[in-house]
């Protein structure tokens, strides 16, 4: 198995930034950004059917509003699927 891994780096002083998830050039998620429900207390939870609840990949799905926040040395392992996604 071939070694994926990526550390951003920059020569300007970051301290970090924040991303959610993107969308397809369609303008629609990828089938692993899931949408959310808002509950009264402000908390989100991702919508899945009851397949995607029971599925062994749901672990590795992101919620649209997921907060993927990145700074200077930040490391992606690509054989990982959740850093994948990411």
């Amino acid at each position: 198995m071939e070694n994926k891994i990526i550390t951003l780096r920059t020569p300007y002083k970051l301290k970090e930034y924040h991303f959610t998830p993107t969308k397809q050039p369609n303008g629609l998620n990828w089938d692993f950004v899931k949408p959310v429900r808002i509950d009264n207390d402000g908390s989100s939870h991702m919508i899945l059917s009851e397949q995607e609840m029971n599925s062994p990949e749901s672990k590795y799905f992101l919620p649209e509003d997921m907060d993927i926040v990145v700074t200077e040395g930040t490391t992606f392992n690509l054989n990982d699927p959740l850093d994948y996604n990411k």
